[in-house]
């Protein structure tokens, strides 16, 4: 994979494990093995990307497929209400923040989205940064 997207449309697959494959078997959703995607693997990976492509080509996501939790300290809370404070790693409810700030601060258009996690409130989190 190259450093940033050439492309000026492209998608991302935020995950720190999974593949695309697994993906489809949970979501059984196509575009997981029929659209191309640039896999990241960190809330740091995801914002160098976007910004490079960005700086670039003016290249911005087109579509990003969210997990939430990027790192093993996130397994561990799957609760009601996710203490984001104590977290030493992002989430991928943090790359949601990070992207609808972008996008506002450069006046561009919100990516579409999807989210493959199996964090229901982490996902629902992801859900209501995009809708506010």
């Amino acid at each position: 994979m190259n450093k940033y997207s050439t492309e000026n449309n492209y998608n991302i697959f935020l995950d720190d494990i999974r593949e695309l494959n697994q993906a489809y078997k949970i979501t059984l959703d196509k575009d997981y093995i029929n659209y191309k995607w640039y896999i990241v693997r960190s809330y740091n990976e995801f914002c160098e990307f976007v910004e490079l492509s960005f700086t670039k080509n003016k290249a911005v996501p087109k579509l990003i497929s969210f997990d939430h939790d990027l790192a093993e300290e996130h397994y561990l809370h799957r609760d009601d209400v996710i203490p984001y404070h104590k977290f030493t790693e992002k989430t991928g409810y943090d790359c949601a923040k990070w992207i609808v700030s972008f996008c506002k601060q450069n006046k561009i258009a919100l990516p579409d989205y999807k989210i493959h996690s199996m964090n229901f409130v982490g996902e629902q989190n992801i859900i209501d940064e995009f809708e506010k």
